[in-house]
């Protein structure tokens, strides 16, 4: 049973219907936010919020609905 007041995971269908995966290419998002004022915003465009790690040329990323984008791994991970 799911605890009141908590989301229950989303299934596979949902998550490939909501959300696009796309292949890193190296370039920041244009007008990305910084976490805080000690990341830069281009910092903050090319690191995993979930992980902390720096993307990669060429890694899989999931992108969701709010235009956030994720490794694929973390978000699937988060989602379900």
């Amino acid at each position: 049973a799911i605890a009141p007041g908590t989301v229950p995971p989303a299934d596979e269908a949902t998550i490939a219907q909501r959300t696009v995966i796309i292949q890193y290419g190296g370039n920041a998002r244009p007008g990305a936010l910084a976490v805080d004022a000690s990341h830069s915003a281009e910092e903050s465009a090319e690191t995993c919020l979930v992980c902390l790690s720096v993307y990669q040329l060429g890694e899989a990323l999931r992108v969701l609905p709010c235009l956030h984008r994720y490794h694929r791994e973390c978000a699937d991970r988060w989602l379900r």
